[in-house]
């Protein structure tokens, strides 16, 4: 199924430069099996040659949009989602004034015609942050439908973590990240950026949409990076921009599918870990996918194991009754855990079942995607997918072979993608796991590790 969230950011030059390249938007290819659902050029007007084949979304970008044409365009037509004012923080409006505009003049549109609408979108630097602050507590009763961001750097794993850590600051409003580009030179170094935060972007369910800077034949400035266009001079669309505009999940270097990472945080500050790997791993022998996650509020499930006799106790009662596939698996993780002197983990019955009802979805779906977190509060989730005989315990070895990998970085820092999975499985405090699987249509057999309390907690070590 294609995930439809892309957002072609289209310039104003394409459809009315010096020449005007109109005809080049139809290299998007729009219909039911693209990943593009919305077209922005940071104006009211819609460009005549998008010809109603995705939405549109309008964009109240200064001061000056808030009357006149501009404004009259955005009161007389039928747009759905409304966006409000391009990076103001660099051209001197000031949160008061932006909240007396979006209260005498936005939330209007919300209630009288039923608009949608976005917030003001800032940079990612110290001020764009202190002033989107500032304005949300301005508007305590009137937040926007979406919290739109953007972001630039070189780091996706930084892009990842800020945008997260910006969405659960507002009661988790969904976001649109209506400007995000890699700013490295190097083309190799962008693709790799690009289909990793793409391809997390896509799978993460609270992302609305997004947008790749940008459609347009020069670059924008010495900031934004050349290696980065998605158009060329003549108005073909370069490798990167064929890729974004048709390729789901995007592939990076080496036509590899790359892994998406979140570092998420929750109310209490609380963060865990979600990880997609796309194109797999071999392991045994069978193509595997592994993921692992995040957040949650409270523990759910039986008690836990503790060492010594709490562990035999466990053995003779919830264990007694689990499949021989099940006990090895549970036996892995608890022998990598005596290794690191870590309580044994007691097997929960209930973990299990939700467990095994998740993996029933995700054979029915035949693609691998989390599970929401308020499906499973309190609790970190382990995903693997693959052919051939996948079965509990040769996940829980994926798992657990990634201590290779691990070497003591506090999370999230070094190669976190590497490594998550086992830190979630060797994780202190965590003291309960249950697992299921299920077999899809296409062959593929879809294993589920539930985890309580969560791991991976931003700033911490495992042991």
């Amino acid at each position: 199924m294609v995930i439809k969230k892309r957002q072609i950011l289209w310039d104003w030059t394409n459809t009315s430069g010096n020449p005007p390249i109109p005809g080049k938007l139809d290299q998007v290819g729009f219909g039911a099996n693209s990943p593009v659902t919305a077209v922005v050029n940071w104006n009211a007007w819609v460009p005549p040659e998008l010809k109603g084949r995705a939405a549109f979304h309008p964009m109240v970008r200064e001061l000056s949009s808030t009357s006149g044409n501009d404004w009259s365009i955005i009161q007389n037509n039928n747009f759905n989602v409304i966006l409000f004012f391009n990076e103001p923080e660099r051209h001197g409006i000031t949160p008061g004034k932006a909240r007396d505009i979006w209260m005498n003049q936005m939330i209007p549109l919300r209630k009288n015609k039923g608009r949608k609408l976005g917030s003001p979108a800032v940079a990612s630097d110290d001020n764009g942050r202190k002033w989107i602050e500032k304005f949300m507590s301005l508007i305590p009763n009137d937040k926007p439908d979406y919290l739109c961001l953007h972001y630039y750097s070189t780091n996706a794993d930084e892009a990842i973590k800020y945008i997260t850590n910006m969405h659960n600051k507002w009661n988790k409003i969904p976001v649109m990240v209506t400007e995000i580009a890699c700013i490295d030179r190097n083309y190799q170094n962008v693709l790799k950026f690009t289909a990793k935060v793409c391809n997390w972007m896509d799978q993460t369910s609270w992302i609305a949409e997004y947008g790749l800077f940008d459609f347009q034949r020069t670059v924008a400035d010495d900031f934004v990076s050349p290696a980065a266009q998605l158009m060329d001079a003549n108005g073909n669309f370069t490798e990167l921009g064929k890729k974004y505009c048709h390729e789901q999940p995007m592939k990076g270097p080496g036509g590899k599918a790359l892994m998406a990472e979140l570092v998420s945080e929750d109310g209490e500050g609380a963060v865990g870990v979600q990880s997609l790997a796309a194109d797999g791993a071999e392991a045994d022998g069978e193509l595997i996918e592994p993921l692992s996650h995040e957040e949650g509020e409270a523990a759910v499930g039986a008690a836990a194991a503790a060492e010594n006799g709490a562990e035999e106790e466990a053995s003779m009662g919830i264990m007694a009754a689990i499949s021989q596939d099940a006990q090895k698996a549970l036996n892995l993780h608890n022998n990598k855990r005596k290794g690191k002197a870590l309580k044994a983990l007691a097997w929960d019955a209930k973990l299990a079942a939700n467990a095994t009802a998740y993996a029933k979805v995700l054979a029915q779906k035949g693609k691998m995607e989390h599970s929401p977190g308020d499906q499973r509060p309190g609790q970190g989730e382990n995903l693997a997918a693959g052919s051939g005989n996948l079965n509990l315990e040769s996940s829980a070895k994926l798992w657990l072979d990634e201590e290779k990998t691990y070497h003591g970085e506090v999370i999230p820092q070094g190669n976190f993608g590497s490594y998550g999975h086992y830190t979630q499985c060797m994780w202190k405090s965590t003291t309960k796991l249950g697992m299921g699987s299920a077999k899809g249509s296409n062959g593929q057999t879809y294993v589920v590790g539930r985890y309580s309390p969560q791991g991976n907690i931003v700033g911490q070590k495992p042991y």
